[in-house]
């Protein structure tokens, strides 16, 4: 029985073709492997997205390397963990 999927063929070839490469990059820049995992879910979806246009990019290696880079500054932006300074500090400057 074949699947029917309605996804562009342009699509398809991309991933098959980078997603072992987009994988071990994600798993170089994030410590645990199923955050890995689950930012290559991520990137997939952003990719399912762009439906018929994405066959327009003209080079979609570097489109899903930014797509995974600006994934991976979200994380970092999210993770990031703010210290609280002593309110004399902010004393000191008026």
């Amino acid at each position: 029985m074949e699947l029917q999927t309605n996804t562009p063929p342009c699509i398809l070839t991309a991933w098959i073709t980078h997603e072992t490469e987009l994988r071990f990059w994600l798993q170089r820049h994030l410590a645990d492997h199923e955050q890995a995992a689950d930012a290559l879910h991520d990137i997939f979806l952003k990719v399912i997205a762009q439906g018929k246009a994405f066959c327009a990019i003209k080079n979609p290696r570097a489109w899903l390397f930014q797509v995974a880079r600006n994934h991976l500054v979200d994380c970092y932006r999210k993770d990031k963990h703010c210290l609280s300074l002593p309110e004399a500090i902010g004393a000191e400057l008026i």
